[in-house]
């Protein structure tokens, strides 16, 4: 058994393909593919203020199945060392 395939799309411009269906028809082909190669679930991760994403995904009848959040070290205050 093949490991998962991994796909990351990120828009260079918020202008490219917005609103006129380009994420739909990729994403439509990309499920079509998988299910041609036998997956039997598909994972996809939006921000949750994401709601173009989240909302082409409910169209597509996929649902919430978790969350989770990174988990980000905040950076240590400049330190000045004094000899």
């Amino acid at each position: 058994m093949e490991p998962p395939t991994v796909l990351s799309i990120r828009p260079g411009r918020p202008s490219i393909g917005w609103r006129r269906g380009d994420g739909r028809e990729i994403l439509r082909a990309l499920l079509s593919h998988g299910r041609e190669q036998g997956a039997q679930k598909a994972y996809l991760v939006a921000a949750e203020s994401n709601t173009a994403a989240r909302s082409l995904y409910e169209q597509q009848g996929l649902t919430v199945s978790g969350r989770y959040h990174y988990r980000v070290r905040r950076p240590l205050p400049s330190v000045v060392s004094c000899g």
